[in-house]
């Protein structure tokens, strides 16, 4: 049903010259290891293909479902309902999608939340060029340097979502005597009654968070409502559990990890989300194979909630603080 109600729509740095004068440090190698795929034509588009290996029985069966979670019921997979931002930095190409249909975009008051930017603002930008209120989330060595008011409608904070609120100190195992460096780890529920948005719907939840989506989702926003007043959640997801060469250590884990694969996208869906979009997001690219099936370790996903209403009335407007 809503296959038919956006256009396809392509913003990029070429055609947004305001980029250019933000007030940035230049970016550096970000740790994010799924952020260095390489060009579009490269691609595979299919996520899973089979070998001339057989798959075990117990995992084909699984393996299935999670198929039809990500590619087969991704109504609006071919349609041209979406728009899509490409932002480019270095030789990194990131591609992100929003549905901007009238009859979808907000009325009344726009809010984007977007958690593990790396160094690259262009699709933030982008969202707070069309009105929204962008805040932007990320935390690294690098990010010391960056002001919390990027541009009009901007806000960045150096911190990363996760299940409790934590400080962490990180460490460069490749970096004899380094000191480290401080991450601090936020609920989504905190973050959203910090900057005053307790009763604000989300337009846009980005969700690029190397591997900790999972939990992230399970253990925290599941046990929330946040979930029902956000329209559209964009969701980077690893598979790197079911890599050839990944840390389980038996059948059973791999099979756990699956499993929870599964309950996540079961509860995305019980939420009333969609898929929308899938797209491969890889390094390298990253494929693997196991049990005779092939697929993606990393891919981009767009989940739209149909059944989610629109505030009739801005919620008012809240002045970001200057830290969390």
């Amino acid at each position: 049903m809503l296959a038919g109600l956006c256009l396809m729509h392509e913003v990029n740095v070429a055609q947004n010259p305001h980029l250019l004068g933000l007030p940035l440090p230049t970016p550096h190698d970000s740790s994010h290891n799924s952020r260095g795929g390489r060009e579009r034509q490269e691609r595979v588009r299919e996520p899973f293909a089979r070998t001339e290996v057989p798959p075990a029985p117990i995992f084909l069966s699984r393996y299935g479902r999670i198929r039809n979670h990500m590619v087969r019921n991704t109504s609006l997979h071919h349609a041209t309902s979406l728009q899509q931002f490409n932002s480019r930095v270095n030789i990194w190409l990131l591609n992100q999608r929003v549905c901007l249909e009238p009859d979808v975009f907000p009325t009344a008051y726009c809010l984007v939340y977007s958690f593990g930017i790396g160094h690259d603002f262009t699709f933030e930008v982008a969202m707070s060029k069309f009105g929204c209120d962008v805040y932007a989330f990320d935390s690294d060595r690098f990010h010391a340097h960056y002001p919390t008011y990027i541009g009009d409608r901007l806000t960045f904070y150096k911190a990363r979502i996760g299940t409790t609120f934590m400080r962490q100190t990180v460490f460069r195992s490749d970096v004899p005597g380094d000191r480290g460096f401080m991450v601090e780890y936020w609920p989504l529920s905190a973050l959203l009654r910090r900057l005053g948005h307790r009763s604000h719907h989300l337009f846009y939840l980005k969700l690029d968070i190397e591997g900790d989506e999972w939990e992230v989702l399970e253990k925290s926003l599941f046990k929330t409502r946040i979930l029902e007043r956000v329209q559209q959640l964009a969701l980077e997801i690893h598979f790197e559990d079911l890599r050839a060469n990944g840390t389980r250590s038996s059948s059973q884990e791999l099979i756990r990890s699956i499993e929870r694969y599964l309950r996540v996208a079961d509860g995305l869906r019980a939420r009333g989300f969609r898929l929308a979009q899938w797209e491969p997001n890889f390094k390298g690219p990253e494929l693997s194979c196991l049990e005779g099936l092939c697929y993606h370790v990393y891919s981009e996903t767009l989940w739209l909630n149909p059944s989610y209403r629109r505030l009739s009335t801005s919620p008012g407007i809240v002045m970001p603080p200057p830290r969390l």
